[in-house]
């Protein structure tokens, strides 16, 4: 079988049936390449027959020297020739051997053959499928007789049974059949109803159609030129109505060149010009000076071109660049401004009225380039040879384009067989060349040519049809299998043009001189649209130039209807057996529908200007419907038949299976029946991040972060705004002087009332506003914005005065900023030790439980002229003496026991070391010579006598009645709780708020309020304060009318033993306005809309 320029041997016989599969390259010239040998087939075979379709080949049946088959066999055909593995079909409804086999209209059909021991007549066919395998087998319309060794081809919509043996003669005859076809009574107009024409760009009257074979059942009618390379048959008679030419020589003749186009706005030399979507660039150049300026123009159908416009200009000026474009977006690369070279790969984004957008420099070459060539293929970007700065090279970088039109790293790939510089270089059918130059000392005429590889690396540079003379500083470009070559300089400047036929196999034929140009000129530059040439700027022997020249190429052009079959039957065929033919066209273009039976493989960029649909088979198998990837094999986008998505899946398993993470813009999302009307993501159901089984929970978030030993991942933070950097571990206290701008700091108070939490080491939940993250374990901590932990556990940094601490063990703030301790008396606690910690031991943080509370230790010591220690407590320890043996101390009394008692050994002071009395009370007097030290609470039953003056170096704790029955003198100003004096805040616009005492007194108590002094000047005379409601819970402080402005009360509560009676009075309030509320006017910092009433936040 024949396949992509491949001719292909499958099986056969040697003695024995064989496996192997050989295939050779089919040269231009009628010969055949090397033979080699691709995947062989699954089992031994000969007498089988073989078809290709679709990009597959067919093995169908034959004999494996033991017994026929009806296995059918099917590979994936490669561009490169060889075969993809084997797989099997639908087998035959018998075993056949010696039959053939022909494709047409999708469908294979396999004729006649023998099986069942038998010589048969029957005709099988099966619908090809789009992924190669071959539908159920049916039969149609047997043959006259019986046959084997047949040969079987497909023409012109009919398939043809030559001779063959029918068991006993070998036979001459000839039987042939219509095979279903679409006929047409009319005519076929590819463009519009009555006229129009085959384009091929926008824009374009005339587009190219190649193929083996055109058959017209009526008239083929040229309006323009026709060109016969071959011999011509003609079986009537030939008309010609007007000059007929006939040429021996190439059919890439140019035609007239036009100079009455508009020159650019400004002469350009050593400028790179583009096409894309209709419009021609001009970027950059020389003007006497490197030039930023980019020019463009909009080119009609006829090759002329619209007046010049300017769009976003470069970066800087360059000369000696190139430009290439791709996937909407155009390039400049290297080049220089006369005397700086540069490295840069700037791109920019062509928008659809032909503007650009802004450039950016991508990611840089290698290393400084100029006089260099670039191509564009297969998705690469090559910058080839040029000039360093230094030396000319013969380096050949190439990168990857990505879709955003950025450029991914630059590699290098085969070198250059020699150094080039102010060459220039096209690709056509999967070839690079490099044509002409200068070497660093000389202008050759040399050409090179390599493959490109599918992986963008360049293939053996090789050596083909010299160039008529040497030159440089020239321009090329390649259209309809030929390669042409503008003017140039060796010595002087070049009017010269010269074109060659590109062979199949990548070498060029002869090289033949068309129209020169108008002018002489060098340093030019030239671009193919719409099947004309255009050069454009460049510069003579004098000066540089601002002319476009345009010279329109060869082609069909079929004013009327064009009919590929006929009128009432035919088909476009290029081979014996081959249903359809090939076209080949720079562009096709269709005005209307194009459909393709089989597949269609798409080697550059495609774009879908409308909607896109895609019909897949009824099958339930998921086979892929529209599949987006690399040329590596790896699947970007995945949509199956199932209706299975995957991005980034091969084989997804549910309606939207993606690997890695998704990304959400600015737009509304919605996973259910409705998408949201606001928000970013509804979701009707739930939902499951790191499981499988979010089954009883709205969000379920898997184990991402886990908890080990004292690892952190355990507690809900909240990221906190602070006044000065903070560490993990830190424990944290609201920053009265700045906050709400910054919201807190570290403790810096034994005790201190306003902590909130400790800074998280690394969080499982954090918030920030209306934001929740769920975190992985990779959390870094911000020193100005600390995630403070709330709840859960956290390592807590332990202060170095600490005393020991034990699991259970309350913490508190301490004195040394940011840092915790065991808590020893009544006090806020930030929350419970999970672990132990010694003083002196090398260990800084302890493990933590958060948990925000009052704590008043609920140990104590009775003293009832003997000593009793209850509810077992640890009092005391010291490190100051050593550690005796033990010594139970004898006890008055059998209720009462001492456990582990040990009396330090000095003699002037006894301290107890892990003193623990269990139950009961000592009866003796315990008299203490020295010093006595009590680590834990003191609770005297009975009275207390201290017969020296007493000194209570720490906080002292009253919870009953205190009776001063002398003089109280206080040394340092008293302070008193928040139960005995405070500030009441009287907001804005209100008449009262509203004081609770924190606990209730026993009796009424006399309360005394008193404006704050620095508000005194905020009121006027006429406003008057009282206290109403008074109980022993609380208070209101109420005014005669609403407050002008935020009014802070000083309040003082006191209980007499013995109050008096003297009446006071009350000053009742004015009502408060509720109907209409007075307007606010609006300042520069607007204070908060007042409450009906307030409850005051007390304390001194």
């Amino acid at each position: 079988v024949v396949a992509n320029g491949y001719v292909y041997v499958i099986g056969g016989y040697d003695s024995s049936s064989q496996s192997t599969v050989y295939y050779g390259k089919l040269n231009s010239d009628g010969t055949i390449g090397a033979w080699n040998t691709t995947t062989i087939l699954p089992q031994t075979l000969s007498s089988q027959a073989a078809v290709v379709a679709n990009g597959y080949v067919y093995v169908i049946g034959g004999y494996d020297d033991s017994w026929y088959q009806s296995t059918v066999y099917y590979g994936k055909l490669n561009s490169d020739g060889t075969i993809g593995a084997w797989n099997t079909t639908t087998i035959l409804p018998q075993r056949l051997r010696r039959q053939t086999a022909v494709v047409a209209n999708g469908y294979v059909y396999v004729i006649g053959g023998y099986g069942d021991s038998a010589y048969q007549s029957t005709v099988y066919y099966g619908k090809l499928n789009s992924d190669g395998t071959i539908g159920a087998w049916n039969t149609t319309t047997i043959l006259p007789q019986k046959l084997i060794n047949q040969t079987s081809v497909v023409a012109n919509g009919y398939v043809y049974v030559i001779g063959g043996f029918n068991g006993s003669d070998y036979l001459s005859t000839v039987y042939y059949t219509s095979l279903a076809r679409i006929s047409m009574a009319g005519t076929l107009d590819l463009v519009g109803l009555t006229s129009g024409s085959l384009t091929d760009s926008s824009g374009q009257t005339g587009g190219t159609i190649y193929a083996g074979d055109i058959f017209s059942n009526n008239n083929l009618e040229v309006t323009g030129n026709a060109q016969i390379q071959g011999s011509q048959s003609v079986g009537n008679n030939l008309s010609v109505f007007g000059d007929a030419t006939f040429n021996a020589g190439s059919n890439a003749e140019l035609g007239a060149w036009v100079t009455s186009g508009a020159s650019l706005p400004a002469v350009r030399s050593y400028a790179q010009a583009a096409v894309t979507n209709g419009y021609l660039y001009m970027v950059g150049g020389n003007d006497g000076s490197a030039n930023t300026t980019v020019y463009y123009s909009r080119l009609n159908s006829d090759g002329s071109y619209n007046s010049w416009s300017t769009t976003t200009g470069l970066p800087t000026g360059l000369v000696e660049h190139t430009t290439v474009v791709n996937n909407g977006y155009i390039y400049a690369l290297g080049g220089d401004n006369w005397s700086s070279y540069y490295s840069t790969a700037y791109f920019a984004k062509i928008n659809s009225d032909g503007t650009m957008g802004s450039w950016t420099n991508s990611t840089i070459l290698p290393d400084e380039r100029s006089r260099h060539s670039s191509i564009i293929a297969n998705g690469y970007v090559y910058v080839i040879g040029g000039y360093d700065g230094s030396i000319v090279v013969t380096t050949v970088y190439y990168a990857r384009l990505a879709s955003n039109g950025s450029v991914g790293s630059w590699n290098t790939t085969t070198l250059l067989p020699l150094p080039r510089d102010y060459h220039t270089s096209v690709v056509a059918n999967g070839y690079v060349y490099v044509i002409g130059g200068y070497d660093g000392s000389s202008s050759v005429s040399s050409v090179y040519y390599a493959a490109l590889n599918s992986d963008g690396t360049v293939g053996t540079w090789n050596t083909t049809t010299i160039l008529p003379k040497a030159f440089y500083i020239h321009t090329s470009t390649v259209t309809n299998g030929y390669v042409y070559v503008f003017g140039g300089y060796t010595g002087s400047s070049l009017t010269s043009v010269y074109y060659a036929k590109i062979n199949r196999n990548g070498t060029l034929d002869s090289w033949y001189l068309t129209k020169t140009l108008p002018n002489a000129l060098y340093a030019g530059s030239s671009v193919v649209a719409n099947g004309y040439i255009y050069v454009l700027g460049g510069s003579d022997d004098s000066a540089s130039r601002s002319a476009v020249y345009y010279s329109r190429l060869p082609r069909v052009s079929i004013a009327a209807d064009l009919d590929l079959v006929g009128i009432t039957s035919g088909s476009l065929t290029n081979a014996a057996g081959n249903t359809g033919g090939t076209i080949y066209a720079g562009d096709i273009h269709s005005n209307n529908n194009l459909e393709v039976a089989g597949n269609a493989t798409i080697w550059g960029s495609a774009g879908i200007s409308g909607g896109l649909s895609i019909q897949g088979s009824s099958t339930n198998t998921p086979s892929p419907l529209f599949n987006v990837g690399t040329t590596t094999g790896t699947t970007l986008f995945n949509i199956l038949s199932s209706g299975f998505v995957g991005i980034g899946v091969t084989s997804p398993t549910g309606l939207l299976d993606v690997a890695g993470g998704v990304k959400i813009g600015a737009g509304y999302a919605g996973m259910g029946t409705t998408a949201p009307t606001n928000g970013m993501l509804l979701v009707q159901g739930n939902v499951g991040i790191g499981t499988t089984d979010p089954t009883s929970y709205k969000l379920r978030v898997g184990d991402t972060c886990q908890a080990t030993g004292t690892n952190s991942c355990v507690d809900f933070a909240e990221l906190y705004e602070s006044s000065e950097p903070m560490e993990p571990g830190d424990v944290v206290a609201i920053d009265i002087e700045q906050s709400p701008e910054k919201f807190v700091k570290k403790s810096s108070q034994a005790y201190q009332a306003n902590v909130i939490g400790i800074v998280s080491t690394s969080p499982a939940i954090a918030i920030e506003g209306s934001s929740v993250g769920f975190m992985g374990g990779d959390y870094t901590n911000d020193p100005d914005k600390p995630a403070v932990a709330l709840a859960g556990r956290v390592p807590v940094k332990i202060a170095t005065t600490s005393a020991m601490i034990q699991p259970g063990d309350f913490m508190s703030a301490s004195d040394i900023p940011g840092r915790a301790m065991r808590t020893l008396r009544a006090g806020t606690v930030i929350g419970k030790a999970l672990e132990t910690w010694i003083p002196g031991q090398d260990k800084d943080t302890v493990l933590t439980f958060i948990n925000l509370s009052w704590f008043d230790p609920s140990w104590y010591l009775t003293v009832e002229g003997s000593l009793g220690i209850k509810d077992g407590y640890d009092i005391s320890y010291s490190s100051q003496f050593p550690s005796p043996t033990p010594t139970p101390i004898a006890s008055s009394s059998s209720e009462a026991s001492a456990a582990a008692m040990v009396l330090g050994s000095d003699s002037t002071q006894a301290v107890f070391n892990n003193l623990t009395f269990q139950t009961g009370t000592v009866q003796l007097d315990l008299s203490v010579l020295g010093n006595l030290s009590v680590r834990g609470g003191l609770t005297v039953d009975g009275p207390a006598t201290f017969k020296q003056d007493t000194v209570f170096e720490k906080l002292v704790s009253f919870i009953g009645d205190v009776i001063f029955k002398g003089k109280v003198t206080f040394n340092n100003p008293p302070s008193f709780t928040e139960n005995t004096a405070g500030v009441a805040t009287i907001p804005n616009l209100a008449q009262s708020t509203d004081v609770v005492f924190t606990q209730p007194y026993d009796q009424v108590p006399i309360v005394v309020v008193s404006l704050m002094a620095n508000d005194q000047a905020k009121i006027p005379s006429d406003i008057q304060v009282a206290v109403i409601n008074l109980s022993n819970t609380g208070f209101t402080v109420a005014l005669n009318k609403p407050a002008p402005t935020d009014l802070v009360y000083n309040w003082v509560a006191i209980v007499a033993l013995r109050p008096s009676t003297a009446p006071t009075p009350i000053v009742t309030p004015e009502p408060i306005p509720t109907a209409t509320p007075a307007p606010i006017e609006p300042t520069p910092s607007p204070s908060p809309s007042p409450e009906a009433t307030t409850t005051n936040t007390p304390g001194v």
